[in-house]
């Protein structure tokens, strides 16, 4: 059974992939912070020694910031794609589920068929559950 909507449960959905970058987010912050931090220590020891101008390690700093920002902005666009990806998918391993069932509780039962869920969906044993559910006598 194939996908056939982005988001199958858009209220789950949409607030697990925000706080999956959320999270992701504030670890990107606290490094870029230490790393901030770090370089603004090494800026004010070069001015303390007086290495400031075109000094060459004054130089080398100013570009290791320059590369610093251009490489912050690319892993911030890869780690939004990455997270928003992988959020995606766990979470329609989660919603794809509960969906099926509530959908097969409301109506499918009653032809007589039986819960099934894609392999690698979570909640495997929920499909059991209910199928074992509508068998009793």
């Amino acid at each position: 059974m194939r996908r056939k909507k982005l988001l199958i449960y858009p209220e789950f959905q949409i607030k697990f992939i925000f706080h999956g970058l959320l999270l992701s987010g504030l670890f990107l912050f606290s490094f870029f912070y230490y790393e901030n931090t770090k370089s603004s220590q090494l800026e004010r020891l070069i001015q303390e020694l007086n290495y400031a101008g075109d000094h060459p390690l004054n130089l080398l700093i100013q570009s290791h910031l320059k590369e610093r920002h251009d490489f912050f902005l690319v892993i911030i666009a890869i780690n939004f794609a990455f997270i928003t990806l992988t959020y995606l998918i766990i979470s329609h391993r989660i919603a794809g589920p509960i969906t099926k069932a509530i959908s097969f509780l409301k109506e499918e039962y009653k032809s007589g068929k039986v819960l099934e869920f894609r392999k690698k969906d979570y909640f495997q044993e929920l499909a059991a559950a209910v199928n074992s559910f509508i068998k009793r006598p």
